[in-house]
């Protein structure tokens, strides 16, 4: 699918929605604004209440019922929104580099950083746009992280900085 293609399933749902905020036809920021106005109202969440009703994409369901979910779900429908707006729009994944460590005086990357967000064409550039509600970051800190985490990044970088002690 292209930047600016909807997958046929999804084509209703974020077709009414773009007529329904009014963003066809805007410029670009401005739509983009829009659509990031109305996703604000949404809730972050990891987990689903129940599987959507027959014949409701998951994303449908987001849209119109639910209201919640995990960073997919929002980057994935800014994208089909400004899609349906006529503005080429990516999904795009990789890590949020959120924690510092003071112990290393660094950032620190770990496996529930992944995230999702949107890449959109605006005034002849790609911008990346966050429409996950940012308490995100500290909500899957406080329910993925587990309570020896500390103890264990104070016992590795211990361990590290022995290893790299210089011999006498």
């Amino acid at each position: 699918i292209d930047d600016d293609q909807l997958p046929p399933a999804e084509r209703e749902t974020f077709g009414r929605f773009a007529r329904e905020l009014g963003i066809a036809g805007l410029p670009p920021a401005q739509a983009v604004q829009r659509v990031m106005q109305h996703l604000a109202g949404y809730t972050y969440s990891l987990w689903r209440e129940a599987p959507p009703p027959a014949g409701v994409t998951p994303l449908a369901d987001f849209m119109t019922r639910t209201k919640s979910g995990h960073c997919e779900y929002f980057a994935a429908s800014a994208v089909l929104l400004l899609r349906a707006a006529g503005i080429p729009a990516r999904y795009a994944t990789g890590y949020a580099v959120m924690e510092h460590s003071a112990l290393e005086g660094a950032y620190v990357v770990r496996a529930r950083h992944a995230h999702a967000w949107t890449r959109a064409w605006v005034d002849g550039r790609w911008i990346d746009l966050d429409p996950t509600p940012p308490d995100w970051f500290g909500e899957e800190s406080s329910r993925l992280a587990p309570a020896w985490e500390k103890v264990a990044d104070f016992l590795r970088w211990a361990a590290y900085r022995w290893s790299q002690r210089e011999e006498l």
